[in-house]
């Protein structure tokens, strides 16, 4: 029954759900290895992803446009 035992853990490792998985995993290990504190992983920090849709460049430039175009109206004006 070793042999039935070995498949079954096999197949419970490989298992798709993930934290299905992980148990699964944990709990092999632990037989095997020293116990490990899982919880005490370094977090990686996440970069800030930068706006790629073009409506918020756009609104941005045009925004920057106006307020240039504004500027430029405004001293015309002051020399008539």
């Amino acid at each position: 029954m070793v042999h039935v035992e070995s498949q079954f853990r096999w197949s419970m490792n490989i298992a798709h759900v993930r934290d299905h998985a992980k148990l699964k995993r944990r709990w092999v290990q632990e037989e095997y290895m020293p116990v490990h504190n899982w919880s005490e992983k370094k977090k990686k920090k996440k970069k800030k992803k930068k706006d790629k849709r073009l409506g918020v460049l756009c609104k941005k430039r045009s925004v920057e446009k106006n307020a240039r175009t504004l500027e430029v109206q405004n001293k015309g004006r002051e020399k008539e």
